[in-house]
């Protein structure tokens, strides 16, 4: 297997990618100590038993970690593709990969520039739109309602009686 063999693209979900993180490792030779000291070398920090949870994990490393990582495997040149992808994974786990030569052109597609809305993202913010209009329509019920129950003596408002008050009886 070769380093152009792995590509990161192919990556449907987490555990693909984090697969794909094991055989980079793999193809690099070198051991979990070997890794740590060549991040050091290249002034970053890669201690080895974050990186064996990444590899056996099912979570995606922090940016930072990848990038580390990418680097001590000697795969620099792929940098921004392992980061692009672990970004897409990130945003949604679930959207499909997007095959190389179709690739937005960024010089031609202003929508290049935006990240793309997953659909769990687009959902949290409907669903909170939706709950403060609900909570705005009962703060304006509310106040319609006490205002009704109020009585207008002379252009100010009366207090209402309330069971507390008694009257004296009629016989009295």
């Amino acid at each position: 297997m070769t380093l152009n063999d792995i590509q990161p693209e192919s990556a449907h979900d987490v555990a693909e990618f984090v697969s794909l993180l094991r055989l980079l490792k793999q193809h690099s030779g070198r051991t979990l100590r070997q890794l740590e000291e060549k991040a050091a070398e290249q002034n970053s920090v890669l201690p080895r038993s974050t990186v064996a949870d990444m590899l056996r994990g099912t979570g995606l490393p922090r940016p930072e970690l990848l990038a580390a990582f990418v680097r001590a495997c000697d795969d620099e040149r792929r940098l921004a593709q392992w980061l692009r992808v672990r970004e897409r994974l990130a945003v949604d786990p679930h959207l499909a990969p997007r095959p190389a030569d179709t690739a937005p052109d960024r010089d031609h597609d202003p929508a290049g520039d935006f990240p793309r809305w997953g659909a769990r993202a687009i959902a949290a913010s409907v669903g909170t739109v939706l709950a403060a209009i609900v909570l705005l329509l009962a703060v304006v019920n509310s106040v319609r309602t006490s205002s009704s129950d109020m009585e207008v003596v002379e252009g100010r408002p009366a207090p209402s009686v309330t069971s507390t008050q008694t009257s004296s009886p009629p016989w009295r």
